[in-house]
């Protein structure tokens, strides 16, 4: 994948618009669900987590501070997307266990 733009970047934290966050989910859809994947989620799983990590994006890139160097959205988007999947773990923990039925 090519280095983010800064000027997409600088658009969506400024005046987003739809166009710029259609163009962000094309670009990167596909690069955090590769990412999901190779944790060997399931498809609608790693599908649900793809829109948490976008949403996450959306809410947070005013927060983000690009500092100059090569990848660091990308390395930004995977501190979110790791995150999101940690608690995406930690709910599959904490649900009801299935337990045998007695007889």
């Amino acid at each position: 994948m090519n280095e983010t733009s800064l000027s997409l970047l600088q658009q969506m934290r400024q005046c987003p618009e739809k166009e710029a966050w259609e163009r962000l989910h094309r670009l990167y859809e596909p690069l955090i669900r590769n990412w999901l994947m190779s944790y060997e989620l399931q498809s609608n799983d790693a599908d649900d987590v793809t829109q948490e990590v976008l949403l996450a994006i959306s809410k947070d890139i005013e927060a983000f501070d690009h500092n100059g160097r090569e990848g660091a959205f990308r390395a930004w988007m995977k501190g979110i997307l790791v995150n999101r999947l940690r608690k995406f773990w930690h709910s599959r923990n904490r649900g009801p266990k299935a337990s045998a039925a007695r007889t």
